[in-house]
């Protein structure tokens, strides 16, 4: 079989270039070999890089809701000795958190922009002051701190969703 397949070879070209043919089918395979492994290679990095932001996300998520329960129990409890201090820490927390993801810079503004209406919310009226007024649950106050988690934890998902189309 291997001589007729060679008969037929030398039929359509000639001996020079059947070495040449030769030589390049070998390339060929080569490049197929390495050009397969740069693609699983550069999808194995993007699956790992997307688990981590993942991650990451998950725990900065975790850090949010930690955060606005918190904050809801300091408006609607007596607070108790620096629990004023320690929510405003926690923002700074998750500030640093968010600036070290590996988003783009629009993304990571969009969320310190939404974090920075969130601590607004917690902090502008009712906070650190001698004119402390308890909350109900249903305040006005509380709806505002609840409506700004909500936000900051929907650009989180749509950034991860942008990031990984």
């Amino acid at each position: 079989m291997s001589a007729m397949l060679e008969s037929f070879w030398f039929f359509l070209i000639d001996k020079e270039n059947y070495h040449f043919l030769r030589l390049a089918s070998g390339s060929v395979t080569w490049i197929l070999i390495l050009g397969g492994w740069f693609v699983v290679n550069k999808q194995n990095n993007s699956r790992e890089l997307r688990k981590e932001l993942r991650s990451v996300l998950d725990a900065v998520r975790v850090d949010i809701l930690d955060l606005s329960a918190e904050s809801v129990k300091y408006h609607t409890e007596q607070p108790g000795k620096d629990e004023d201090y320690n929510i405003v820490m926690k923002f700074k927390r998750i500030n640093r958190r968010v600036n070290r993801l590996p988003l783009s810079l629009h993304d990571r503004n969009n969320i310190l922009n939404l974090i920075f209406l969130f601590k607004k919310a917690v902090t502008l009226r009712n906070f650190e002051t001698s004119k402390y007024e308890r909350q109900a649950k249903n305040s006005q106050l509380v709806g505002e701190i609840e409506h700004a988690v909500e936000e900051v934890l929907d650009e989180i998902e749509h950034c991860f969703s942008r990031k990984f189309k």
